[in-house]
């Protein structure tokens, strides 16, 4: 036995060249290995799913399937399209053929939403939100999920969201503050160029910080900071990275999804994510501690802080909540860049959004300025009920606004904010994967899926593995929840007995528009969202006329990142030139 391992080191120096070629040829075949040990589920079982009989348009590339075509045009149009080419039930192809399965209907939208543990995120679109926020909510899966989910819906009750409006409605005017100065420092007639886009970012990023955890960015006064003072907080540094570097999930990220272990794939956004990541969680396991250390030392009568991250840790303190569903440190530290990110990009694009469509057209501005004003208080027509504002405005002095149940007394507003997110959703897709062969069932009166092989179907048969698209933009257009004239921006099909109707149809959370989703994995925030979006457009419209420095300019959307954001064509960058002057 000893024989055998003196003759093979004496070979191994006597032939250093011959013994190199043998370590290479052994490796590569380790990794031919492992390589096909994982690939062999995602590039073989794709070409036996009953997918493959559904209607759907022929791929292009088996490299690439359908994702390039889905790349190029605009967010939400492909789907739309082979929606109307093939009916409510499609299927196309993903990465190295895999399946991706499409529907309108009803049923089997609420079949997916509501089952969540046969439907997750594809590993690809989790390890893109893990480097972003970490383990958070909307990373989370299974019992994780709903652990999480129970504590944090609690934080985002009607009561709590009330008390946050004030600092939105704090931020907002600070905004408005701001824009007067620069309509006053301008050279032209009391107007001002912005990039509404860039500005409602520093406003949404500021909101989120203190109704997050109470900490103010001061992004909104950012320019009058030095390059060093901006650069100071290293929790606004690692959230702008990790924001900044949210591109799409990747042809590298499906890759990276099946060879999890690979640090070779990690692109430079990536590693400048991840390291944000390790910076925001550090930084949050601190603030953990301070706000539990806050908690104790504050007595039952005594007032406490109402940010979400104090709601939080609040109510997995209590004593009501047994030991087994209390988050960890780890889950609870996982939500501040969840509610950072997800709340921050997301509104921002659904008000920049508004904003391009208030500039487009100036009829639907004037009625919502018309029916703010007409409101306010000392209007002969106003009978809201209003709430005195403490802060002091230079340029208006002390203000009002509307209470939080009485913003939804703007009917006009509240029908333009909804047709900007049927319209222009924030995220026009979601996937999902399906982890086990299940069945997704039908509506009772859909006619049938007409299959490849001339078959009618009555239902969806899945397998392991395949995708599944909610296809949020396509469903939002479809004329069968909107009628033929679905394609139009029209506030007023929210309005009387029609907007009733349109409240019956779809299984979402947000009654009839597929923005915020439905079932277990539906928005926790949607209503402090909308409370967001409100205040943030009451507040600009009431205040200043938008319109655009060149009628020619041509906004355009672009899958060019997790979110959809207005870019002007032909420039790099997103952004959203507006020209404002006070009303």
């Amino acid at each position: 036995m000893a024989l055998f391992p003196d003759f093979l080191g004496t070979f191994l120096l006597k032939h250093p060249f011959l013994t190199f070629i043998v370590v290479i040829l052994l490796s590569a075949l380790i990794l031919v290995y492992y390589i096909l040990y994982l690939l062999t589920g995602g590039l073989i079982r794709p070409h036996f799913s009953p997918a493959l009989n559904l209607p759907g348009p022929k791929s292009p590339s088996y490299l690439w399937g359908n994702v390039k075509t889905i790349r190029d045009l605009l967010p939400g149009q492909a789907h739309h399209e082979w929606y109307e080419q093939y009916g409510d039930v499609f299927a196309y192809k993903g990465f190295f053929g895999t399946n991706r399965i499409c529907t309108h209907d009803v049923r089997a939208l609420q079949y997916v939403l509501n089952h969540g543990e046969e439907f997750t995120k594809p590993e690809e679109v989790r390890n893109t939100l893990k480097k972003l926020g970490g383990e958070g909510l909307i990373w989370a899966e299974g019992a994780v999920h709903k652990r999480q989910r129970r504590v944090v819906l609690n934080a985002f009750n009607n009561n709590n969201v009330r008390q946050l409006t004030e600092v939105i409605w704090e931020k907002a005017l600070e905004l408005r503050d701001v824009w007067f100065s620069r309509i006053g420092k301008s050279a032209a007639a009391a107007r001002a160029s912005v990039d509404g886009l860039d500005w409602i970012a520093k406003l949404t990023f500021d909101i989120m910080g203190l109704t997050g955890f109470g900490f103010d960015f001061n992004y909104i006064n950012i320019d009058n900071l030095d390059a060093e003072e901006q650069d100071a907080d290293e929790l606004v540094k690692a959230i702008k990275q990790a924001v900044e570097s949210g591109d799409n999930p990747s042809f590298l990220a499906f890759i990276g999804a099946m060879l999890p272990r690979s640090k070779m794939l990690l692109r430079l956004k990536e590693k400048i994510a991840a390291e944000a990541h390790d910076t925001m969680h550090a930084l949050g396991l601190k603030l953990l501690q301070e706000k539990k250390e806050e908690i104790l030392k504050l007595g039952p009568n005594e007032e406490q802080r109402s940010d979400l991250c104090s709601l939080l840790v609040r109510a997995n303190m209590s004593p009501d909540v047994p030991e087994s569903l209390r988050l960890s440190d780890e889950d609870v530290v996982a939500q501040i860049p969840t509610f950072l990110i997800a709340g921050h990009e997301t509104t921002t694009t659904t008000v920049a959004w508004a904003l391009y469509i208030i500039a487009t057209n100036p009829e639907i501005q004037n009625k919502i300025r018309r029916e703010i004003i007409t409101s306010l208080p000392g209007s002969s027509m106003s009978a809201v009920p209003f709430t005195p504002f403490t802060p002091f405005s230079p340029f208006h002095g002390r203000e009002s606004h509307p209470e939080f149940e009485a913003l939804n007394d703007h009917p006009y507003l509240d029908a333009f904010i909804k047709e900007v997110l049927r319209l222009y959703p924030a995220l026009p897709v979601s996937r999902r994967v399906a982890t086990k062969d299940c069945v997704i069932p039908l509506s009772p009166e859909f006619p049938g899926i007409k299959c490849k092989d001339g078959s009618i179907a009555h239902q969806i048969r899945v397998q392991k593995g395949d995708g599944i698209d909610i296809a949020t933009a396509s469903i939002n257009l479809s004329r069968t929840f909107f009628g033929e004239d679905a394609a139009e921006f029209k506030p007023e099909r929210w309005l009387g007995a029609k907007g009733e109707k349109l409240h019956t149809m779809l299984p979402s959370i947000m009654p009839n528009i597929m923005t915020f989703l439905g079932g277990s994995r539906a928005c926790v925030g949607y209503k402090f969202a909308m409370a967001e979006i409100k205040i943030v457009i009451y507040t600009i419209i009431r205040n200043f006329r938008i319109e655009f420095p060149d009628p020619n300019m041509e906004i355009i959307r672009k899958n060019d990142a997790i979110v959809a954001r207005p870019l002007v064509k032909g420039q790099q960058g997103n952004q959203l030139p507006l020209r404002i002057r006070r009303v």
